[in-house]
């Protein structure tokens, strides 16, 4: 009794200083650039584009520039007549005032999602305090369907955000058509998939370079791939795996299952040390299926994730240098130790794998089991 109550004391004080740890970090800036922008009318105009220049002068410049492509000369937006109508016709639009009504619809005045955002970022702090990278600033807007997640500007090692709301309404929402958004992107596009999709920008981000090669094979991308999933699977230690991970439930228990075929098809092929090619881009990115594997798209990013887990797990490294590492791909999976499980021969007893062929055999061995046993009764009873 005392010493489950010990124990459960120091779990109790691990979480009470990781919360403190997580408190020590300072809120990230969120500026809600989408909110400003639809309350411009012709009444108030020169005082909105006043109060986006003192939220951030650079943004309202990037975003005239790179989003509306207006005029590159009209860098002065507070004084310009043309962006000021621009900008009234812009933010009046019946459809895009639509979708601005469904992102307030969806997430409100978005400070429950700040929060979050703030847990995430210190987490991150927390877990790779080496890292000299952080976040600047995050903004929030409407970019007519152009971006999810991007970056606006890099100045001191901080990295500006922007957020893209209209790209998280829901993998129904009625803006998402079939042309333009085909059904394997739109069902990670709501609210739950943003905060894993903002984390998967800041890895590619800050990683990319220190782990592939301008010519990668197969193997490189399934290493850095398996990093990408392994960093998501820290930073959100409450959500499910394919949430983080940003795969289709049916599909990633698929890979699961049959994580012992799929890696020794790619070694019996000798597609691991292929140069990689859009040939394999469904090895890693989302669509319906893989045809030449036929199997469930980004399952080299899910068995690239089982690496570089065992690869920490039999390795004394930090999260950082981990992710930082360029030692070469053979020699980090040679590290890795890793040996996917026979889960079909693991499981043959499991009722939820049996299979009629299966069930004859058990039965089988059954009938014979309780005849031996007959026959040993009746020969000692004579």
């Amino acid at each position: 009794m005392y010493r489950f109550l010990f124990l459960f004391f120091l779990v109790f004080l691990f979480s009470c200083e990781r919360k403190k740890k997580l408190k020590d970090f300072p809120e990230i800036t969120i500026n809600k650039f989408h909110d400003i922008l639809f309350s411009i009318d012709s009444s108030n105009v020169s005082n909105k584009i006043s109060e986006l220049h003192v939220q951030d002068s650079f943004f309202l410049d990037f975003y005239v520039n790179e989003v509306l492509y207006t005029d590159k000369n009209l860098l002065d937006t507070a004084k310009s007549e043309r962006v000021q109508d621009f900008l009234i016709q812009y933010s009046q639009n019946k459809f895009r005032r639509e979708v601005y009504d469904s992102i307030c619809k969806v997430f409100g005045d978005f400070d429950s999602m700040q929060k979050d955002i703030d847990k995430l970022f210190a987490n991150y702090r927390s877990l790779l305090p080496k890292s000299n990278l952080q976040v600047g600033k995050i903004t929030t807007c409407y970019t007519n369907f152009m971006f999810d997640i991007g970056e606006t500007s890099f100045q001191n090692n901080k990295i500006d955000l922007l957020v893209s709301l209209e790209s998280f309404l829901g993998s129904e929402s009625k803006f998402y058509s079939p042309v333009g958004f085909p059904q394997y992107r739109k069902f990670h596009m709501s609210k739950h998939y943003l905060l894993p999709s903002l984390m998967v920008y800041w890895f590619e981000r800050n990683f990319i370079e220190k782990n592939l090669n301008n010519r990668p094979t197969v193997l490189d991308m399934i290493i850095y791939e398996g990093k990408k999933l392994y960093f998501l699977d820290l930073m959100f230690p409450d959500l499910e795996m394919h949430t983080k991970f940003l795969f289709k439930k049916n599909e990633l228990d698929y890979i699961q299952k049959y994580e012992f075929d799929l890696w020794h098809e790619l070694k019996e092929k000798e597609l691991l040390y292929e140069q990689y090619s859009n040939k394999y881009k469904n090895f890693f990115n989302l669509e319906n299926q893989d045809d030449l594997m036929k199997s469930p798209t980004k399952f080299g990013s899910f068995i690239g994730y089982k690496i570089v887990e065992s690869y920490m797990n039999n390795n004394e490294v930090d999260l950082y240098t981990m992710l930082n590492s360029q030692q070469s791909s053979s020699d980090f999976l040679m590290d890795s130790k890793y040996q996917p499980s026979n889960k079909e021969e693991s499981s043959f007893f499991n009722l939820e794998s049996i299979t009629t062929s299966k069930l004859i055999l058990i039965i089988s061995l059954i009938i014979l089991l309780l005849l031996g046993l007959y026959y040993r009764f009746k020969k000692n009873k004579i």
